[in-house]
């Protein structure tokens, strides 16, 4: 981690997290995936034969793990404070970022966009994403693509964050 901005007790949480899955007897394997919160971190060989968690650069596609967990953190971070704000109060049920999402075709482009969630299943997140000032589209469903969470978000950050 080299963003000072993330709180220790993120962190101390996260290297918590890990010594309590390797507690419960579950093995950490090099090139295994698991994700936190929404975001899908990697396991790779550090130095000295240690682990190290890798996240996805959110540029690249397909997908390029980069040496740092920065990213999951801070996303991990927003939102739970999110849920957390919610009256009353839920738990969040975390999406994958290999999961999909239905979005509005202009939704890139959009001035204003919506955001509901049904529930999850299978590959779909249950997240829809429409462009609110094309009402008329809203009811067609050729006006709307499939599209993963981490296509949305390397595209889009400002809606799918």
């Amino acid at each position: 981690m080299s963003n000072p901005a993330i709180p220790k007790v993120d962190i101390t949480w996260l290297l918590g997290f890990i010594e309590s899955y390797i507690a419960s007897g579950t093995r950490l394997n090099i090139g295994e995936t698991m994700q936190i919160g929404w975001m899908l971190v990697r396991i790779e060989e550090g130095r000295a034969g240690a682990l190290r968690l890798t996240e996805p650069d959110m540029k690249s596609f397909p997908v390029n793990f980069i040496d740092s967990v920065d990213r999951t953190l801070v996303h991990l971070r927003n939102q739970n404070d999110v849920v957390r704000s919610l009256s009353p109060a839920i738990d969040p049920h975390f999406p994958s970022l290999r999961q999909s999402a239905v979005v509005h075709v202009n939704y890139k482009h959009a001035t204003s966009v919506s955001l509901k969630r049904k529930v999850a299943e299978g590959a779909s997140s249950g997240w829809v994403i429409t462009d609110t000032e094309d009402s008329a589209g809203l009811r067609d469903p050729a006006r709307f693509l499939t599209t993963s969470l981490y296509q949305c978000k390397r595209v889009h950050r400002t809606v799918c964050s």
